[in-house]
């Protein structure tokens, strides 16, 4: 969870509301917004501890199509845009260590094409590679919150402008687009021991973590970048660290905050294939997607192909368009998947107090007004990202199993 997000989407969510308070409990509100959702998924995996995730239980509550769309968009969006977005972010950071010019998204490319290769040949290798990168994601955010302790925060003020509520709404996908991963657990499910204990434990304990994690750093970023710095601004680590620290100490910071990103490359191009792998088990995806190389034991095909499409992602959009364009993936299909256990409540094949019931509508009621808004505010970019997610329709009518019999 604590990746690209947090590192470059607070300068953005300020930019639409520029107000402190306002913005603290967008990103509380967030956090709640995730731990609702990790604990319907929780209840989903227990119910069916099978690794698929969102895949797997809507198929399973809904229909087999909206099942295969949610994996489709795990690949054209999900997993491959947080790649994207995960790279470029450590470009942006690199950038301002030695001044990259236009060879940016080369770079962007070849920390994908590096991590695709290690992820390929060599499941320990791998299995290290994000076990010490995400140790340093837990140094960063200890040296950057020790930091702000010694530091002299600037005196914040509450923004004189009106807020509209569409630009709120709006903010809602990049800090979403930060939580997403609370559900991550999930797509391992079946390989998990007692899973009914140890996913809910990981979804929900790691979620309240991760929502403290960010309300700390958020309330740095606040305290000592002045909002005019602070606004729209990607490299938001770069600017708490050269407010407090100067610009050659920032340098240290960057390259943390760099390796930081590059684990969340890595984790996603581990879990992604995860997803795929079933739904080529179940029929309806190309065999080769379920394909293990006979020498490195990995899914060599998947993970090639969702790292080739994070490369177009790369090549053809903005920072900010790869994020609103996978944060309404993520928002869209999680929506649909928490619906599949209000369905399960109602049927009574999994058990809920009403109090969580209701929070699981509001999650839904939340998520429609964000989705909305997103046609209203990003109708070009939205509509692109729909069509492509249906487009995978297409590929469910040539695979479905009951077509390739006949």
């Amino acid at each position: 969870m604590i990746g690209v997000g947090i590192f470059t989407t607070p300068g953005i969510v300020y930019g639409y509301v520029p107000d402190a308070t306002v913005v603290l409990f967008l990103w509380a509100g967030g956090g709640l917004y995730a731990f609702v959702g990790a604990h319907a998924y929780a209840q989903l995996a227990v119910k069916y501890p099978s690794s698929g995730g969102e895949y797997l239980f809507i198929s399973k509550v809904i229909h087999p199509f909206l099942g295969f769309l949610s994996g489709w968009a795990s690949l054209i969006a999900g997993f491959s845009g947080a790649i994207a977005a995960s790279a470029v972010g450590a470009v942006f950071y690199l950038n301002k260590i030695v001044g990259l010019g236009s060879i940016g998204d080369s770079i962007a490319i070849l920390f994908i094409g590096l991590i695709t290769i290690v992820q390929v040949t060599s499941i320990k290798g791998s299995a290290l590679l994000n076990r010490y990168l995400t140790l340093i994601v837990v140094v960063i955010v200890l040296i950057i919150g020790l930091v702000g302790v010694f530091g002299n925060p600037i005196s914040i003020l509450p923004s004189s402008e009106k807020m509209e509520f569409s630009l709120i709404l709006s903010a809602f996908i990049p800090i979403l687009f930060t939580y997403s991963g609370w559900n991550a657990a999930v797509y391992l499910a079946e390989e998990i021991k007692d899973p009914e204990r140890n996913i809910r434990k990981a979804l929900l304990g790691g979620t309240v973590v991760v929502i403290t994690v960010y309300l700390l750093l958020n309330f740095l970023y606040l305290s000592f970048i002045p909002g005019d710095l602070m606004s729209g601004q990607i490299e938001i680590g770069h600017q708490l660290a050269t407010v407090i620290l100067g610009e050659k100490g920032a340098v240290l910071i960057d390259v943390f905050i760099i390796l930081a990103l590059l684990s969340s490359v890595s984790a996603m191009i581990m879990a992604g294939p995860r997803v795929y792998f079933a739904m080529s088990r179940d029929g309806y995806f190309p065999s080769m997607f379920k394909k293990i190389h006979s020498r490195f034991n990995t899914p060599l095909i998947a993970i090639v192909i969702q790292s080739v499409w994070s490369i177009v992602l790369v090549l053809t959009g903005t920072f900010e368009s790869i994020l609103m364009y996978t944060g309404f993936a993520l928002i869209l299909f999680s929506m649909i998947a928490v619906l599949s256990a209000v369905i399960l409540i109602n049927d009574g094949e999994i058990d809920s107090t009403f109090g969580w019931i209701f929070a699981y509508l509001l999650f839904i009621l939340i998520s429609v007004a964000i989705l909305i808004n997103s046609f209203v505010a990003f109708l070009t970019s939205t509509l692109i990202g729909l069509a492509i997610i249906l487009a995978g329709g297409f590929i469910y009518w040539f695979y479905h199993p009951k077509r390739v019999k006949s």
